[in-house]
């Protein structure tokens, strides 16, 4: 990340942080820093949220991007817009997005991506499903894993059920069993 200004700029690193391996209560629950090297799968082109485009882009890339530069309400500018990824995250992360696209075919898919009902991000960095281990305090667990789906699977509701699925055989619970129905409900 690069800014002009040293005391002027943005960088939300609770908004993009990834779960912890292990819970330790010296750890920041909140997640550590995602690094400097980001693994997202490429948008395959069976998943439906593909477009005749030959290089789109992950939105879960975007969202981290987006995330971690801007905040609710600001306006965010893709001057090589392409397959309208960045304006398809904007609409989810209420954002402003501007794009910029010289190909009237690309512009066409995009108008038309755009109008489509929103059914999830085409991608997730799978860190954020992860639950950790020796999360072994019952009352401890249950919040945890309340703000775990606050905090990593915000925009990701699709991703809550095989969360709770992971977290449920690791912990062998009736308790978050019953806690899982409620949070897919949210």
């Amino acid at each position: 990340m690069f800014t002009k200004d040293e005391k002027d700029y943005t960088f939300n690193l609770d908004d993009v942080r990834i779960p912890q391996k292990y819970y330790r209560s010296i750890n920041n629950m909140r997640g550590a820093n995602p690094g400097n090297v980001w693994e997202f799968s490429h948008v395959h082109y069976c998943n439906n949220n593909r477009c005749k485009h030959p290089t789109q882009k992950p939105e879960g890339l975007y969202e981290r991007m987006i995330l971690a530069s801007s905040n609710a309400g600001d306006i965010v500018l893709d001057p090589f817009l392409g397959s309208g990824t960045l304006l398809r995250v904007c609409q989810q992360t209420n954002r402003q997005g501007i794009g910029i696209e010289i190909n009237e075919n690309y512009v066409e898919l995009i108008k038309q991506r755009l109008r489509e009902p929103f059914k999830g991000f085409d991608s997730i960095d799978t860190r954020m499903k992860r639950c950790p281990n020796d999360l072994n305090d019952d009352n401890m667990r249950a919040e945890y894993i309340q703000n775990h789906v606050k905090w990593f699977l915000a925009n990701h509701k699709d991703a809550v059920s095989e969360f709770m699925d992971d977290v449920c055989n690791k912990y062998q619970s009736k308790e978050l069993s019953d806690l899982q129905l409620s949070l897919i409900e949210l």
